[in-house]
């Protein structure tokens, strides 16, 4: 049988041991900003980056994330909502900018933004940032379509 002291000893290291776990997701905030190459700010209908797991990420949590690209270019990442940030992982980034937000063929931004295996981009999460670049080119095929009313 084990001594008190024993006991207790070895309580306290148990205690130690799993207050260094993590427990949990670990989310945390990504913030940056996008432009088009000659420097203006991509806008549209809808204006947005998208984060999405790469296939070789080593992350626990699967779950993509979402920004709105502000008048001045700046985003921030959500992946539930408002403030919660993304999960650590490796990212494969779109972007989505559209005159029409429901038609597809109204794209301002090159084809290959619009797919994430295409875009260039990967994002390697391991800790906050708050200074991410992005620098895609515009579409140079004239939109189908336009907005509602065009």
């Amino acid at each position: 049988m084990l001594s008190r002291r024993t006991m207790i000893s070895f309580i306290g290291i148990i205690m130690v041991a799993l207050a260094g776990c993590p427990s949990g997701k670990t989310m945390v905030p990504v913030k940056g900003k996008v432009t088009y190459k000659d420097g203006t700010v991509p806008q549209g209908a809808v204006a947005v980056v998208n984060f999405t797991p790469a296939e070789n990420s080593t992350a626990t949590v699967r779950k993509g994330a979402t920004g709105a690209i502000g008048p001045d270019g700046m985003f921030e990442m959500v992946t539930f909502q408002p403030g919660d940030g993304v999960n650590l992982g490796t990212y494969d980034v779109s972007f989505t900018v559209r005159s029409n937000p429901m038609d597809p063929n109204t794209s301002l931004v090159a084809p290959k933004y619009d797919s994430p295996k295409m875009s260039g981009y990967t994002v390697d999460v391991d800790g906050p940032k708050d200074n991410l670049r992005f620098e895609i080119e515009k579409n140079q095929a004239p939109p189908i379509g336009g907005a509602p009313g065009e």
